[in-house]
């Protein structure tokens, strides 16, 4: 895990030399923010549907309403994601290299 945190920031650091770009604007790191925020929730909840598809059918209704916050979820991701393919090609790579910078650590 320590490996990759730095395999990650130096991938960061390198894009921002080569780029000459050295911080992420107010709106790209809001939008980071965010994904990086659903990312943990689903993360969380996908654990969670792991116990419960232990304990109940896929009928259940509290499996079918964990399944619709999953969905939710990442329809919110994939709006996002959208925003984000709308920023330039620079900032979108420094918003991918600093997320990876984030999730691992």
């Amino acid at each position: 895990m320590r490996k990759q945190l730095e395999e990650s920031e130096a991938a960061l650091n390198a894009f921002q030399t080569s780029a000459r770009s050295v911080d992420l604007s107010i709106e790209t790191k809001g939008l980071l923010d965010q994904v990086v925020h659903l990312d943990s929730m689903l993360s969380e909840l996908k654990l969670k549907r792991v116990e419960l598809e232990r304990l109940y059918t896929r009928e259940h209704p509290t499996y079918r309403s964990l399944m619709s916050q999953i969905n939710q979820l990442e329809q919110q991701k994939q709006g996002l994601l959208k925003k984000i393919e709308t920023l330039p090609m620079t900032q979108q790579e420094l918003l991918r290299l600093t997320r990876d910078m984030q999730v691992t650590s």
